[in-house]
């Protein structure tokens, strides 16, 4: 039986995430999600009207459930004799290994199933519901009723009937949180009575008078039972799609459910009990759909608070972004954060479910690590607080940010806990929706100037395992120059997918292809437990790349195909003159402590130019911006020899970005001044950060 099914948990040794040991989600089973699919007759043969429905519907339904998150463990169907039908359309073929049909179907059979869903039954595999639980109740057959909408549910397998007050006694028994029964029957409109309470949302496909009809579409159908679950998958098994998510938020309520389903052609009229309210914020797709108290942030752009989520996208946070000015509420395009300066940190924050959630707090923290991470070791930047969010209502907090601790990339988090919807003990952000990670890097580029980030490859797990590196370009136009620099002492197995060679430092050089279908992928790094090694990535855009033009490339961490960290650069063209403040803005910071840290006086007095010129806005001035960066890199040449006392290999590096600063100034070449300007301050920034770090 497939009550019996093993779940098969696969572990994989974490990478930057020693302390645990990731789940493949594919056999996460979700907690508290139970069904019970009654079709009340047998089909034998195909395409037969008001006969191959019992089976068709019935597989649209179930497989509907298993797209949703309910596992085949708990989901009990009551079909025919016992045993599945073996259809000749090949979409309504089982697909799965085990049986969809777990016993006939009688009155008996029917009775049984809510006894053991009450009591549990551990000789058929089925626990009992508790009170954190939803039911999702379907039945499929014919019905009859009386003058009084009292309506009798017919099991044409065996003759007998059922009457809505016997289904309402058999099911009042079953403990849940929230429960929800879908009809496809004649006259089923008057089971709403005997059913209802607040916890409770019913769908009858019609009135207590009316009789329902099957019709045409790729087979034979309940018409009920097809648009029900067209709208739960916002897909029709002809493979259209519907826009049955009305609020765009990327879930779909019960409510959103009926009135798309009831708004399509029908012979009837179907019918919502919800006195309660709740089937605006029941989805039957969450993890634990029953929560009063539902908070979440997106891990992606179409993130709907499932948990897990989509794990190739979980650090693309679109719901956690920084800015340089307190303007958040108008821009929500994320920009990197800003060594030495004031920065503003948002988070979006949506509540989904149906009471209000009060005294929300929402904690901000980093990391320079690229993956998955242990909450007790990231860094706290401050903590925002919401005092009331209303069901079904979203809002937006920001924190400030006055302690970027050295430049580089960060990885920004957070973590939202309320009373009845506490954060889970998962580091992973695709595992709990009371967590966003976002590992994403923003860059103001010149088109046909070079700009680069530094980053670390890390082993955060407790056993050596092979890496491999994969980069994606497939967001990146074609003309980009994709570089990709590894020190000498960091050790692969293979390069697929680009051009390298070594340089005369012994820094292994990869030139990647932009827009190419398939990834650039290192074969087999291997690092050591707790090993990190800064890598660094340059691109440049093509001189013709028009302004607000972006180059996208996904950095991902791969341990035998599983993502385990990644980061996202972007690369956004942007005007000059913005390229120019931006640049001088940020040697503002980084030459200030770079004076203070080594005793040097040149640097001190490159802030204070660089200063200048923001605070005056002769930045946005080209001539201006040429002469400033004349003086500043006769000043940068000069601690060139300082710097490669303090650090051998990056020191080194530097000083031969001052000689390519030196020449682009003698050319008063602009692009060229700005690019050999990027390299010296990525430069001087890690040399800056491993003096910090000490």
């Amino acid at each position: 039986m497939k009550k019996n099914t093993l779940w098969i948990i696969l572990a994989i040794i974490g990478l930057l995430a020693s302390w645990l040991v990731p789940m493949d989600v594919s056999a996460n089973p979700g907690p508290g999600k139970f069904a019970v699919l009654i079709s009340t007759g047998r089909t034998t043969a195909d395409d037969t009207m008001y006969h191959s429905e019992y089976w068709y519907d019935l597989v649209l339904t179930y497989k509907m459930l298993i797209d949703k998150g309910f596992t085949h463990d708990h989901i009990y169907v009551l079909y025919g004799n016992g045993t599945d039908f073996a259809s000749s359309h090949a979409s309504y073929q089982n697909p799965y290994s085990n049986p969809i049909t777990d016993h006939a179907v009688s009155r008996t059979d029917i009775q049984n199933i809510f006894n053991w869903l009450a009591s549990g039954n551990a000789s058929q595999g089925i626990p009992a519901l508790t009170n954190n639980d939803l039911l999702f109740i379907w039945w499929m057959g014919h019905g009859v009723g009386d003058a009084s909408c009292n309506t009798s549910f017919a099991v044409s397998t065996t003759g007998e009937y059922v009457s809505d007050a016997e289904l309402a006694t058999w099911t009042s028994a079953v403990s849940y949180q929230r429960r929800a029964f879908v009809f496809m029957t004649c006259h089923s409109g008057g089971a709403m009575g005997n059913l209802q309470n607040a916890t409770t949302v019913t769908m009858p496909s019609c009135t207590c008078t009316q009789t329902s009809i099957s019709n045409m579409y790729d087979v034979v159908h309940g018409e009920w039972t097809y648009w029900v679950d067209g709208a739960l998958q916002e897909l029709l098994p002809s493979g259209t799609t519907v826009a049955s998510d009305a609020d765009n938020n990327n879930l779909v309520s019960l409510q959103e459910t009926f009135n798309w389903g009831s708004a399509q052609p029908m012979g009837t009229m179907p019918q919502l009990s919800d006195i309660g309210a709740i089937a605006p914020c029941t989805f039957i797709q969450l993890d634990e759909p029953g929560k009063t108290v539902e908070i979440y942030s997106r891990d992606h752009l179409n993130d709907d608070g499932t948990v897990p989520s989509y794990y190739e996208e979980w650090y693309h946070g679109p719901d956690l972004w920084v800015r340089y000015a307190e303007d958040g509420d108008t821009y929500d395009t994320h920009q990197e954060p800003e060594f030495g300066a004031t920065n503003y940190v948002y988070a979006n924050v949506h509540n989904i479910g149906c009471a209000a959630a009060n005294n929300i707090s929402v904690a901000f923290s980093w990391v320079e690590t690229t993956g998955w991470s242990n909450p007790a070791a990231w860094h706290p930047i401050n903590t925002a607080s919401i005092a009331s969010l209303l069901p079904l209502s979203s809002t937006r907090v920001h924190v400030t940010w006055n302690t970027v601790p050295v430049p580089g990339v960060y990885c920004l988090h957070t973590r939202l806990n309320v009373t009845g919807d506490l954060e889970n003990t998962y580091g992973e952000a695709y595992l709990d929706n009371n967590k966003v990670q976002v590992n994403v890097t923003v860059a103001d580029s010149w088109a046909g100037a070079g700009g680069g980030w530094f980053f670390f490859i890390e082993n955060g797990g407790k056993e050596s395992a092979p890496i491999d590196l994969v980069f994606n370009t497939l967001d990146t136009p074609s003309g980009t120059t994709v570089h990709l620099e590894l020190p000498p002492n960091l050790k692969f197995e293979d390069v697929r997918g680009a051009k390298s060679f070594q340089r005369e430092d012994r820094w292994t050089v990869l030139e990647i292809l932009a827009g190419a279908k398939e990834p650039a992928t290192i074969v087999g790094v291997q690092m050591k437990p707790g090993e990190k090694q800064r890598a660094i990535m340059t691109l440049t855009l093509p001189e013709n790349t028009k302004i607000g033009e972006e180059a996208a490339i996904i950095f991902e961490e791969q341990v035998k195909g599983k993502v385990m960290g990644g980061i996202q650069f972007i690369s956004r063209t942007a005007e000059p003159e913005i390229v120019m403040c931006n640049l001088l803005r940020t040697k503002v910071n980084v030459f200030r402590s770079l004076g203070e840290v080594f005793g040097l006086d040149e640097a001190v007095r490159i802030s204070k130019i660089s200063e200048e010129m923001v605070e005056s806005g002769k930045c946005r001035d080209t001539e201006a911006f040429t002469k400033a960066m004349t003086e500043i890199a006769t000043l940068e040449y000069s601690i060139g020899k300082k710097l490669q006392d303090r650090s051998a290999e990056y020191g080194a590096q530097y000083v031969r970005a001052t000689e390519k600063l030196s020449e682009a100034v003698d050319k008063q070449s602009l692009p060229a001044i700005v690019e050999a300007q990027q390299e010296v301050l990525l430069y001087v920034s890690i040399i800056l950060a491993d003096a910090l770090a000490r």
